[in-house]
């Protein structure tokens, strides 16, 4: 018969069955999709990509540098590190985009594995992969694929003015639906009837899409200059917020059309 000592030492211990079937959190575990070529690349959470070094070098400026470091003798090898966007879920999109040329379906997908995309691409100046997120988001626009809010959070992230504005342009009636005959399920619901692009009536699930805060906040005082009631005719929400957002980021008149002088004697004349 066991001994009160064994049945406390049992009780701490814990379930022998979580133990039994317990993973290392360090073991690597193959992609089963990308799984031949002379580069390895391994994520942060420990996926491991085998690829031709021919589509990184194609794509990435940055891979390609690396890649020229060695003399062709050796296996290429990455160790990703940031825990952000160089997971599993994010180097398999942007293998999918570099060898097949395909994130159609991720776009109006899952937002944020795009939008982490965007990161790594940035980082590792990805210009093909960049042109391809571009391509995609503008025929989802205007289409009408994918929920808007989470187009705009890539568009943003993307830090591409033309999509941004784009989207809003197209799309800038959109009012959250009514449902539950008008209720709200929850106070952190969307405000129904209320415009998607008013940040007053966006739901919880809206703020956890990582929207930049300068895009918020263009947003914002667009959406306030045309809702009240002495609003200037003929102004858009699309045009007013591309305005805002140009005063948030000069650099974007300078590389574009340095000589006007229109936003600053509409906003400060």
């Amino acid at each position: 018969m066991p001994t009160r000592a064994d049945l406390i030492h049992a009780l701490n211990a814990g379930p022998i069955s979580s133990e039994t079937e317990s993973v290392d959190s360090d073991t690597i575990r193959d992609d089963k999709t990308f799984k031949e070529g002379d580069c390895e690349l391994i994520s942060v959470d420990n996926h491991r990509f085998r690829v031709s070094h021919c589509y990184l070098v194609a794509h990435s400026k940055v891979f390609r540098d690396m890649y020229n470091l060695g003399d062709g003798t050796q296996e290429f090898s990455v160790t990703f590190t940031d825990r952000e966007f160089e997971t599993g879920s994010v180097i398999r999109l942007f293998l999918c985009a570099a060898v097949r040329g395909d994130i159609r379906s991720h776009v109006f997908g899952n937002c944020t594995d795009m939008r982490e995309l965007v990161m790594f691409v940035d980082k590792y100046d990805c210009e093909p992969i960049r042109r391809l997120i571009h391509s995609e988001c503008e025929v989802s626009i205007l289409r009408g694929w994918g929920g808007s809010l989470e187009l705009f959070a890539v568009t943003a992230a993307a830090d591409d003015r033309d999509l941004c504005h784009l989207l809003v342009q197209e799309r800038g009636n959109e009012t959250w639906p009514r449902g539950n005959n008008g209720r709200l399920h929850h106070r952190m619901s969307a405000r129904p009837g209320m415009s998607i692009w008013d940040v007053r009536s966006w739901p919880e699930s809206a703020w956890r899409l990582g929207i930049p805060l300068q895009y918020q906040f263009a947003l914002t005082r667009a959406h306030g200059q045309l809702s009240g009631s002495t609003a200037p005719a003929g102004l858009s929400l699309a045009d007013e917020f591309e305005k805002y957002l140009r005063l948030l980021k000069p650099g974007w008149r300078d590389r574009r059309d340095p000589d006007d002088a229109e936003i600053d004697e509409y906003y400060f004349e």
